[in-house]
């Protein structure tokens, strides 16, 4: 628990000390393995045009999760008509169960549609933890 403090106080520390621009957003997640549903929080800090880091706080509602958090990297790869971005990400993700807490690794893909100031997204993306979980998660960013 310790060190998720830890890495959570770095990331949003750090977002702040380099210029850059900072978005928030909110939306809905589902693992597929799990059958597990959940709301998030999440704050994207984009570093440059390509680069970008993202910070997620998501409150399951089932029996066996509690509480992920994940921080991943972005590497924008993909622009198309300056309103749809692709990126390729990878993270760590640290979730609350009731057997304790469980590190695991994200891998997956980002997209984002910007229609009317707003960023809607959607990001399918594998967590590997003592096996692999297939999650989908969207929403909106401003």
């Amino acid at each position: 628990m310790k060190t998720t403090l830890i890495l959570l106080s770095f990331f949003f520390l750090s977002s702040y000390t380099v210029k850059g621009q900072l978005h928030y957003g909110a939306g809905g997640q589902f693992n597929l393995n799990e059958a597990a549903v959940g709301i998030q929080g999440k704050l994207f800090y984009e570093i440059d045009e390509t680069y970008r880091a993202s910070g997620t706080f998501t409150l399951h509602f089932d029996n066996l999760l509690n509480w992920t958090i994940d921080i991943d990297g972005h590497y924008k790869v993909l622009e198309l008509f300056d309103d749809f971005n692709f990126a390729p990400i990878a993270g760590l993700a640290v979730t609350d169960t009731d057997a304790g807490n469980r590190i695991g690794l994200n891998l997956g893909a980002f997209m984002d549609l910007e229609i009317n100031d707003r960023f809607f997204y959607l990001e399918p993306k594998f967590t590997f933890r003592n096996g692999t979980a297939l999650i989908f998660s969207g929403g909106v960013y401003f």
